[in-house]
């Protein structure tokens, strides 16, 4: 199979963007990052703006240009990517550990920081990657906090594909979070510890607006619902933030237009040792998209490998909207009583604290149109601990049944046979 299929490529010199690109649908011959030349089509940073916030666009989306798109195939082991500065010990091409598809991944690994890095990188842009974890601690002491890909600004530092991991002592040992984390100040936007190191494929992505200044996380095409310490929000502009060390409100620093460095990599910050296989890496003006299933298969194909005039766009790849439409009404009728019945119910009780039209004085407003239907069952899902609500019980359909309910009663919007769609 012939991933290399990222058209388009271009240096984006309007922002400064050191453009790579491993060729184009054709040859498997032709698969080695080069740098295009500077006069080939660049990209506003508005128009790239404009892609960010475009999250529920039409199917079909105008064609992207391309700044990374790594799968490491045909490099030999232990090379590192034309057009890429190495630091550190533990970045390395591997053949035989395993990679998301063919042969080739490349391995991360060691207790501190070993990357690979571009220069004068557009700050607005879609990333996505495969990562798995191989290794980790045989004991994990304290929160572990480990960094896959960051900007950095001089002191500033931007951490788009970052995680915490649990420890031992913690109720949630064994599992790890998302979050966006930034320095300086130590400030995060976070997601909750319902990850498992199990050794499988997870596709993240992120989106970064620099004009907005909005970051957006994915994993396995479902957006990460993200909290600065316990308020949800996905803005870096906070004004209120607050760090780790203490209360402190301190502003969050906004990402520039143009990023001086970008780290693909590994760093940990306590000295535990972790071991990921990254692959498949695409930064993009535009979203490309996951396969959540293991792709590793003569059978496979990646969702984003179709021709650039037929890229799917953002709300293609949403789990909101790419599920199918049609239920009947008995259906849905059902589907709000089953909801209704958990929301005012003492199992749950939803109505003792967001009331019977979810705007009860002195708790979050559920009746927020800006969240998508799988953000609010996430939320239900798994909770908000810091502010006292816990995951949703029973276990099974819960969170789903309760999201029915508010879909349709409280905001008024469509259900399809396995979610829900805004009009």
């Amino acid at each position: 199979m012939n991933k290399n299929i990222y058209l388009n490529t271009a240096r984006l010199s309007a922002t400064g963007l050191l453009a790579l690109m491993i060729a184009a649908c054709g040859s498997d011959n032709n698969s080695s990052p080069v740098t295009t030349s500077s006069s080939t089509t660049s990209t506003s940073s508005a128009a790239a703006s404009s892609d960010m916030s475009s999250m529920a666009s039409s199917s079909v989306a105008a064609p992207m240009t391309t700044a990374i798109s790594l799968d490491f195939d045909d490099m030999s082991p232990g090379a590192i990517p034309d057009g890429f500065n190495l630091t550190g010990t533990g970045v390395e091409v591997v053949e035989g550990e395993g990679a998301y598809s063919g042969d080739l991944a490349l391995k991360v690994s060691g207790a501190g920081a070993s990357y690979l890095s571009l220069a004068d990188f557009t700050g607005t842009h879609w990333g996505r990657m495969y990562y798995k974890n191989t290794a980790k601690p045989a004991a994990i002491a304290n929160y572990s906090h480990t960094t896959l890909v960051s900007g950095i600004d001089g002191a500033a530092h931007f951490r788009f594909v970052d995680m915490v991991a649990a420890p031992d002592s913690a109720a949630d040992a064994g599992k790890y979070q998302h979050l966006y984390n930034t320095e300086p100040n130590d400030l995060s936007l976070e997601g909750s510890y319902t990850n498992s190191y199990d050794g499988e494929w997870v596709c993240i992505e992120w989106s970064v607006d620099t004009t907005e200044q909005q970051f957006h996380l994915f994993r396995d095409g479902t957006e990460i619902t993200l909290a600065n310490r316990g308020t949800e929000t996905n803005s870096t502009d906070l004004t209120n933030a607050k760090n780790y060390a203490s209360d402190d409100e301190l502003a969050m620093t906004p990402i520039p237009a143009v990023i001086p460095e970008l780290r693909i990599g590994i760093q940990n910050y306590q000295g535990d040792e972790f071991t990921f296989l990254l692959d498949d890496i695409v930064v993009a003006d535009a979203r490309v998209g996951c396969e959540v299933a293991n792709a590793n298969s003569s059978s496979s194909e990646m969702s984003s490998e179709m021709s650039s005039s037929s890229m799917m766009s953002s709300s293609s790849m949403m789990s909101s909207s790419s599920a199918p439409s049609g239920p009947t009404q008995a259906e849905v009728d059902a589907r709000v009583a089953a909801g209704k019945a958990l929301y005012e119910g003492t199992a749950v009780y939803c109505v003792g604290c967001h009331g019977a039209d979810g705007t009860q004085a002195g708790f979050d407003v559920i009746t927020d149109t800006t969240r998508d239907y799988a953000g609010l069952a996430d939320i239900i899902r798994t909770g908000v601990p810091a502010k006292g609500m816990k995951p949703c019980e029973p276990a099974g359909g819960c969170a789903e049944e309760i999201t029915d309910y508010i879909w349709v009663e409280f905001l008024g919007y469509t259900l399809t046979a396995d979610g829900g769609v805004k009009p």
